[in-house]
């Protein structure tokens, strides 16, 4: 869940069935955001006048990093991995 602020990048979905809402979007129709870049489904803006307000991606739309290359650091531990774990990781 991110704030709508931080969806750069983010459109609304081009099917209008997706965007019902009374005075914004409800979110109740599935998906109704769109990646500005490869205009695949990433997520659901729930903004209408009776629901909180936040963006809600989904988890098939996240990775790590930038185009979902690893970043030689695993987020579960403060050491990060051992070399064993990136020797495979060089140069992708």
């Amino acid at each position: 869940m991110i704030n709508p602020l931080d969806g750069v990048l983010l459109r609304p979905h081009v099917d209008s069935s997706r965007l019902y809402g009374c005075c914004r979007r409800d979110g109740l129709n599935g998906p109704n955001l769109l990646c500005g870049r490869c205009d695949s489904e990433v997520g659901i803006e729930i903004s209408d006048c009776w629901t909180e307000y936040d963006i809600r991606l989904s988890r098939s739309a996240v990775s790590e990093s930038p185009h979902g290359r690893p970043t030689g650091v695993d987020v579960g531990t403060p050491e990060g991995p051992t070399s064993a774990e990136t020797d495979g990781l060089q140069g992708r």
